[in-house]
């Protein structure tokens, strides 16, 4: 809750209510009109953060961008890592084997980023948007109540693009089964429309968001990448 008093503003939070829908894989329960509410609250989320901007830099910043660039680096440092701890054998051969293709990713999600940069205003992000971040509360006959928690992975980011990413590779991916890793196209198109609704008025158009839509979620593969290998190295 974002709230002004005497010419200041304060944030403050309180114990959300509800129950999660799952743990990040776990999609048993999550529907198409779920998937709608998740995102059009995070649309709103966004927003607020947007036009909350604080003028002091926050303590995190790191854009989405800045995890391109700073790829090669961080997963050779990852190598390293793994390289000298004992029992980490199958993960260091898993990303050693695939170091060149993923730099070669990175390097094109960079070229297709740095032209939009200009362009994606920096405000505060969740970053860390999935089922088990996401509180719902449901009433009948009433649409369900969808709040968030845990912003320890906060950070100053791309404007909306960063967190709309997060939620797509998060919540509306395939985990398992032959068509494991692949978008699933009825949720992204909920999923898109319903946060943009939830956002408002935005500066640009469709189509331009679509370009920095697609850019933002490639880098935000990179991004869960290196943090899912330096957590669990």
């Amino acid at each position: 809750v974002v709230s002004e008093a005497q010419g200041e503003r304060y944030v403050a939070s309180a114990f959300a209510e509800g129950e999660p829908l799952g743990s990040y894989n776990e999609f048993e329960r999550f529907t198409v009109s779920l998937c709608g509410a998740l995102f059009e609250r995070m649309g709103r989320m966004s927003r607020l953060f947007y036009d909350f901007r604080p003028g002091t830099r926050m303590n995190r910043e790191e854009t989405l961008v800045d995890v391109c660039r700073l790829f090669d680096e961080r997963l050779d440092n990852v190598l390293g890592e793994l390289a000298a701890a004992p029992g980490c054998e199958p993960g260091h051969q898993l990303l050693a084997g695939w170091r060149a293709p993923l730099q070669k990713h990175a390097r094109a999600t960079l070229a297709a980023l740095e032209p939009l940069e200009a362009t994606m205003a920096r405000c505060p992000a969740h970053f860390d948007v999935h089922l088990g971040n996401a509180l719902v509360r449901s009433r009948s006959g009433e649409p369900p109540e969808v709040s968030f928690i845990d912003f320890d992975l906060m950070r100053t980011s791309e404007l909306h693009a960063a967190d709309l990413a997060s939620g797509l590779v998060m919540c509306c991916a395939q985990y398992g089964g032959p068509e494991d890793g692949r978008f699933r196209p009825e949720y992204v198109s909920a999923a898109v429309a319903a946060f943009r609704n939830g956002y408002g008025e935005r500066e640009f158009d469709d189509r331009y968001d679509d370009v920095q839509l697609q850019a933002t979620v490639r880098a935000y593969m990179l991004f869960q990448l290196l943090l899912t290998a330096e957590l669990y190295r």
